[in-house]
């Protein structure tokens, strides 16, 4: 029997899971090598038998060398332009410095606040959106200031 997540009635394709990984200094966020979105959150394929907490735990890790621990679902949908399932997952992050490892499809890895996530992914998904607002929203007046 299929798990719900990987019903593919509405969607097409193999499910994607997207790790929304957030610290005190704000939310990972990743440039594509390919510029195809030119930002993004690190993610990938679901494999069969995995769940999409465990699938985004392990592409945060193949593509930025950061663990995490994942925290709960944040949303889902059915990417507009693939109709591919996309299960975004709240990550908290340990340790590591992150950067785009080999063969990872990224640039650029770093940590921003969540104005500067809106103006590098201004189509993100208004979950994760609302997500990053509650975690890392503004502080004292100043837009996007990572909460400790």
């Amino acid at each position: 029997m299929l798990r719900a997540w990987a019903r593919r009635s509405l969607a097409t394709g193999q499910p994607v899971a997207v790790a929304v990984v957030t610290s005190g200094r704000g939310v990972l966020v990743a440039s594509r090598a390919d510029g195809r979105p030119p930002w993004t959150f690190p993610g990938g394929k679901i494999r069969d038998g995995e769940s999409p907490a465990a699938a985004a735990v392990r592409e945060l890790a193949e593509e930025t060398g950061v663990a995490g621990t994942p925290v709960g679902e944040i949303g889902r949908r059915v990417h507009p332009a693939t109709g591919v399932l996309i299960v975004y997952v709240a990550v908290r992050a340990a340790g590591a410095a992150p950067g785009a490892r080999d063969g990872s499809g990224l640039g650029e890895v770093r940590w921003a606040s969540l104005a500067l996530a809106d103006a590098l992914m201004p189509e993100m998904d208004e979950s994760v959106r609302e997500h990053l607002a509650a975690i890392i929203g503004e502080v004292d007046g100043l837009p996007g200031t990572a909460r400790a």
